[in-house]
């Protein structure tokens, strides 16, 4: 036995020689030479770089972001009607001699009242109102080539001055002079006629006669010729451009009244509603032979059982030999279009001398120091009420033309021409699609066009509009810069075969000769017909889209300046307003897709005729006006109709029901329409639309707003979701092109921009108070310069953008409340992917330079210098701020851990750098008031230099207790809604990602503090791809603990308070592996304290020899973990998994450990323990000369049991490792009691 004991105690000798070396060998590694001096400089560089945020960081751009915002005011204002409308709807306002003149005596419909308002430079004013009667019938006016005109004096006085003394001396009726025998004083002659053409304005098929009338207003000096009944005025001389009444005219209006022949009372005077319309001219130029005609495609009338039964084609000639034709019960059937309008200015064109184009130029057309004005319209007046006629509905159209710039002069001749095939000229029975709409512009100077579109039906009872009220309408703007002359005839062809109609009957009328502008509606749904195929045209129309607006001159306009308000059903509170303005025009700008044009062809719901009308060719006239004014209104609503589409955009459909899914828009530039044409660009545009006040900002921007006071309003017909419930102000320059298409079955957005400019966009979102941006919610992006094209693709939860050059400069700033958030990124890649849903992702072609993020709730944030991560928690005042910054970024990834496939999944951060730039890191979390102080949490870290790809795995939102991360969706069915819903949702993002860091700081220790926890989970992960130095210091708690020391590894100290705990870990690895994973945790499973450590790195080039962790005081236990031997700067791979387990079974406590090593290399050693200071035990593992792959089991209690295994080929003459030593201590009566095993030259595979 005493041999036995001796041969035992000599190989005991032999390990604890071994142990005894490696604790000298750890005891000279753990003395500092410099790693603490190293890591504290490191940590000094993470708090030198923090400082408070300042003017040059993002996050100042937050504190006012829209500082130039002011806001659009919808505001409608009573309309400013044309003075002869006033005239009719204010009796009480008009001029001297108006009632008697107008309202008395429109009995006879027959009559008209001629109405000349002179206004001389010094101020006097003279009102004319002159009845004439109109009666006239087929035969006498079929072929009359001369109009019916009526002489005026307009200024009252004769060419000398004096003041002609009027008095009928014969007796025949006519006021003649006899101070002056024969001089009336006229001055001008007003004409209205209605005249065909003989030889082809007129035909017979079967019972239906066809007319092309032209329904001409002149204006003109006296020619001094007077009809046979008025010979009592032969001596009255010619008016001269050089007469008195002429230098000092100011202005001149003419104006002419007429009651509708198919009224519903016969008689103004009988009960009864009644029409009036109105023909409408002003002249600041003297008008030496001014015509206002409109021309009518075809008339069509029904003459069965009349006298003209039986003419035909060939005997129609021989109705000017016919006289006393009883006309009676001709009835009107339809009417064609086009409506050619003609106006005419012959003689001088040439402004008034004390014309001065830069002080005399008014936007008022009416203001306005030079030009000509002509307007017609109706008024609808209702049945007398105490002597009161009230408004049941207005229309009308005015327009003007005026010089341009700083020219002095007018146009001449100026061509409209409105063309609609709602009924064709074929045949009367020939019902056209009501696809087309057109304006045809023509003329032969270059002038300012001023038009005035106005309709007032909210009177109109519900029963007489499908169960709902009238609308009320007002249009008015600028063509500025309008054309001169003529596009050529083949681009003339090539603009109708675009538009579908280029030829009989789908044509109404014949292809235009002379067209300086044509501005074309196209609804090709209502286009049943087969249309030629020409690729070569921007749009196909044998495949067409659903809508086509087309601009096509001959010049560049200059300048368009369009507004237009709404309100729906009359209610002043249910409302829209449209405001345009576009510069520098492209001569040909194509507008298509998929939205709606409504070509507004449905006329006032009045019959055209009644058997009662005494008058034949005062049906015609009457007509006319009637459908010319509707028709405008009509073109005024189709024009509208394409802002409108652009709301439904907005909204999303919001105000109809409808989406943008599966629609699409189209907005493209050239020079012309040809096979070679060349893209152009829009100068500029500005837009704005809204129902309530809403924000614009100064430059280019997109700003999508939402009034937060506004709800439903209160429409006429009880509450109604507003019109505009998103509100739109948009200024870009350089505009050239832009395309959006959806495809629903694919559930895609396809987005293209092209520009040529380098101008900075702003687009944003904002939801505020009525009237004020102050509280405002604000998220806006601003972005340096736009590259010349742009392509976005948008899907659910994803996007993806391309474009033709990098941006400088990219920022977005979001407001609300307290909360800021402010991202700065510069050098913008040309392409990049996004993914926003459950999780979010951003991968780019090539590296950003840069991004800053800032997000704050904080007073006072901070922020660091460098490439950076800082966050701070204040618990106290429950506010955080959050600031980052990454250089040469071309990933970032927040990934949702996949708990469908792994419960235990973490959730993952990536990165993706190019740089070599150091990256420092801080993290504070300040405990609430009333939470343990043990709460907070101070990190700091440096990465030296960062990595180039990173990844990172954190433990999952869903887990902490708290709210998820809030990620805004993309929705791609609510249009411009859904962009701005995206935008909105940015401060939830935000605010969750604040939310969420606090969780994850108060986690770190398993909320250490509520109380003692037995639980411990640190260390990290990173996929990277280069070595890099990484120092953490990390505090929890405010406890008094004293630092651990820097080791070449992990360390910390921990320490227990009153049941809560406290630690402080610090971390020193220079030349880190690319691939490292450390994870240190600790649990207690019903008394089995278990510790596991897992260290794994690829690559790593150790700068030390050890690797250690240390761990002191956590629950009452010391963790001290030495691997020795590594060699300094070569490659290495290391995995070591390693497990202890303590047991209490009572008098004896048992510990199990479980290891596992994968080395590129032997090591010298290994030495674990493990002190327990509430079991009062202390486990001890030594092994030395470790193989590069080993798995070891022991376990020492009750009972002692040892499992290795090495495989063959990394055994040493068979043996695995030179010695192993496993001790178990006890602590009992004052001394520890040991049970340990040795193993000296142990074989590649033990069980025992």
């Amino acid at each position: 036995m005493a041999n036995a004991a001796i041969q035992i105690e000599n190989r005991d000798l032999g390990v604890l020689t071994d142990l005894h070396e490696a604790l000298d060998v750890r005891g000279g590694l753990l003395v500092d030479d410099g790693e603490s001096a190293s890591a504290e400089t490191a940590m000094a560089s993470v708090d030198a770089a923090i400082r408070p945020s300042g003017p040059y960081d993002p996050l100042s751009l937050a504190d006012n972001p829209m500082s130039d915002a002011t806001f659009k005011q919808i505001d409608i204002q009573p309309v400013d009607h044309p003075d002869p409308f006033d005239i009719i709807l204010d009796p009480d306002s008009a001029p001297p001699g108006a009632t008697d003149s107008i309202l008395n005596t429109l009995i006879n419909i027959t009559d008209y009242v001629i109405w000349t308002h002179y206004e001389a430079n010094d101020g006097r004013v003279v009102d004319k109102f002159e009845v004439v009667d109109f009666t006239a019938s087929l035969t006498s006016l079929l072929f009359s080539p001369e109009p019916f005109e009526h002489e005026i004096d307009i200024d009252d006085f004769l060419d000398d001055g004096s003041t002609p003394t009027l008095v009928d001396t014969n007796g025949d009726g006519i006021p003649d002079s006899p101070n002056q025998p024969g001089n009336c004083g006229y001055d001008v002659s007003v004409g209205l006629t209605v005249s065909i053409d003989p030889n082809d304005g007129a035909g017979v098929e079967g019972t239906t006669l066809w007319l092309e009338p032209t329904v001409e207003f002149s204006v003109e000096m006296f020619d001094g010729q007077v009809d046979f009944f008025d010979a009592g005025c032969a001596g009255t001389p010619s008016s001269d451009p050089d007469d008195p009444v002429w230098d000092s005219m100011g202005t001149l209006r003419v104006s002419l009244f007429k009651q509708f022949t198919f009224s519903e009372s016969l008689f103004f005077g009988s009960e009864g509603p009644s029409y009036i319309w109105i023909i409408d001219t002003l002249h600041t130029i003297p008008p030496e032979a001014t015509s206002l005609e409109v021309g009518l495609e075809r008339i069509w009338l029904d003459i069965a059982d009349t006298a003209l039964s039986g003419i035909n084609g060939l005997t129609l000639g021989l109705l000017v030999t016919l006289s006393g034709i009883d006309l009676s019960g001709i009835q009107l059937v339809s009417i064609s279009s086009p409506y050619a309008i003609h106006l005419e200015t012959l003689g001088s064109t040439a402004c008034p001398d004390s014309y001065d184009p830069l002080t005399d130029a008014s936007d008022n057309p009416v203001e306005h120091g030079c030009g000509i004005l002509a307007g017609f319209g109706y008024i609808h007046l209702g049945e007398p009420a105490n002597g009161v006629r009230s408004l049941i509905e207005l229309a009308y159209i005015e327009f003007s033309a005026h010089p341009r710039d700083l020219d002095d002069r007018i146009p001449s001749e100026v061509d409209l021409v409105i063309r609609s095939d709602s009924v064709l000229s074929t045949t009367v029975a020939d019902v056209g699609e009501g696809s087309l709409t057109s304006i045809e512009y023509y003329s032969d100077r270059r002038a300012d066009v001023h038009v005035h579109f106005h309709e007032d039906r909210r009177n109109k009872a519900p029963s007489q509009l499908g169960q709902s009220f009238g609308n009320v309408t007002e249009s008015s703007g600028w063509l500025r810069g309008m054309p001169e002359g003529s596009l050529n005839q083949l681009e003339i062809n090539r603009i109708f075969t675009m538009l579908g109609s280029n030829k009989a009957p789908e044509l109404p009328g014949q292809i235009p000769s002379r067209l300086g502008l044509i501005i074309a509606l196209k609804n090709f749904s209502k286009d049943v017909t087969q249309n030629d195929n020409d690729p070569s045209l921007p749009v196909n129309p044998a495949d067409p889209p659903q809508s086509l607006v087309l601009i096509r001159s001959v010049q560049p306009v200059d300048e368009i300046d369009y507004g237009s308000w709404f309100l729906r059903e009359g209610s002043e509170e249910d409302r829209r307003q449209i405001r345009t303005r576009m510069n520098q025009l492209p001569t040909a700008l194509v507008l298509y897709g998929s939205f709606s044009i409504n070509n507004g062809d449905d006329g006032t719901n009045v019959s055209l005729d009644s058997a009662e009308n005494l008058d034949f060719f005062s049906r015609i006239l009457d007509t006319t006006i009637l459908n010319l004014v509707d028709i405008f209104i009509g073109i005024g609503g189709a024009l509208n109709a394409v802002p409108e589409a652009l709301g439904e955009a907005i909204s999303g459909g919001m105000t109809s029901g409808s989406s943008l899914s599966g629609n699409d828009f189209h907005l493209q530039m050239f020079d012309d329409i040809s096979v070679n044409r060349i893209p152009m660009v829009l100068g500029e545009i500005e837009m704005d639309l809204g129902t309530t006040d809403h924000p614009t900002l100064v430059g280019d921007h997109i700003l999508l707003s939402e009034d937060r006071d506004l709800d439903l309003v209160q429409g006429r017909s009880g509450a109604r979701e507003p019109l505009m419930p998103i509100a739109l102000s948009v200024r870009l320059r350089g505009f050239s092109a832009a395309d959006l298409a959806d495809d629903s079955s694919l559930d895609r957005q396809v987005i293209g921009i092209s520009t040529i400019q380098n101008e900075s966009l702003r687009v944003g979102f904002t939801s505020h108070d009525a009237g004020t941006m102050e509280n405002s919610s604000i998220h806006l992006v601003s972005i340096s310069s736009i590259p010349d094209t742009i392509e976005i693709t948008v899907l659910p939860g994803s996007m993806s953008w391309n474009s033709s050059a990098e941006i400088e400069e990219i920022t977005y700033i979001g407001k609300d409340g307290d909360h800021r958030q402010a991202v700065r990124m510069r050098g913008i890649p040309t392409s990049f992917d996004m993914e926003v849903a459950e999780s979010f992702s951003w991968n780019a072609s090539s590296p950003m330079s840069s991004v800053e993020i800032q997000v704050s709730n904080h007073s006072i944030p901070s922020t660091m210098d460098g490439d950076h991560f800082l966050y701070n928690y204040d618990g106290p005042t429950d506010t955080a701020y959050l600031s980052a910054r990454m250089t040469n970024v071309s990933r970032a990834a927040y990934l949702v851990g996949d708990t469908d496939l792994d419960p235990e999944a973490l959730d993952r951060v990536e990165l993706r750098v190019d740089g070599s730039l150091p990256f420092r890191s801080s993290i504070q979390h300040i405990p609430a008031l009333g939470s343990p102080d043990t709460r907070g949490l101070h990190v700091r870290a440096l990465f030296d230099p960062m990595p180039g790809v990173i990844g990172l795995d954190v433990p999952r939102a869903d887990n902490l207790d708290g709210p998820e991360i809030l990620i805004p969706e993309f929705n791609t069915s609510q249009g411009l809604q859904g962009l701005a819903s995206f935008m909105d949702g940015m401060s939830d993002l935000g605010g969750s990602m604040n939310h969420l860091l606090a969780d994850l700081t108060e986690s770190v220790t398993g909320k250490a503090g509520e109380t003692a926890t037995s639980e411990l989970s640190l260390g990290f992960e990173l996929d990277a791809d280069r070595h890099f130095d990484l120092t953490v210091d990390a505090r929890q708690g405010s406890l008094d603990i004293t630092p651990p020391e820097w080791r070449h590894g992990i360390s910390m100290t921990a320490m227990d308070e009153e049941e809560e705990q406290g630690f402080h870990i610090r971390t020193w690895l220079p030349g880190l592996a690319p691939d490292v994973k450390t994870a240190i945790s600790f649990r207690n499973e019903s008394g089995l304290e278990i510790w596991d450590i897992e260290v794994e790195m690829s690559d790593w080039r150790p700068a030390r020899e050890e690797f250690i962790v240390e761990i002191k005081g956590f629950d009452g236990q010391d963790l001290d973990l030495a691997l020795i031997g590594f060699e300094k700067d070569e490659s290495t791979e290391v995995s070591v998994v390693t497990s202890f387990s303590t047991r209490n079974l009572g008098a004896v406590s048992e510990v199990t450990t479980s290891t596992n090593y994968h080395l590129s290399q032997r090591l010298d050693f290994v030495v674990a323990s493990i002190l327990n200071r509430n079991l009062g035990t202390k486990s001890q593992l030594f092994v030395s000369d470790i193989p590069g792959q080993i798995d070891l089991y022991a376990s020492i209690g009750e009972s002692i049991s040892v499992s290795l295994s090495v495989p063959e080929s990394e055994r040493v003459q068979g043996d695995s490792v030179k010695s192993v030593m496993l001790q178990q201590l006890q602590w009992s009566a004052g001394q520890w009691w040991p049970a340990t095993v040795f193993l000296k030259d142990v074989p590649g595979e033990i069980d025992l």
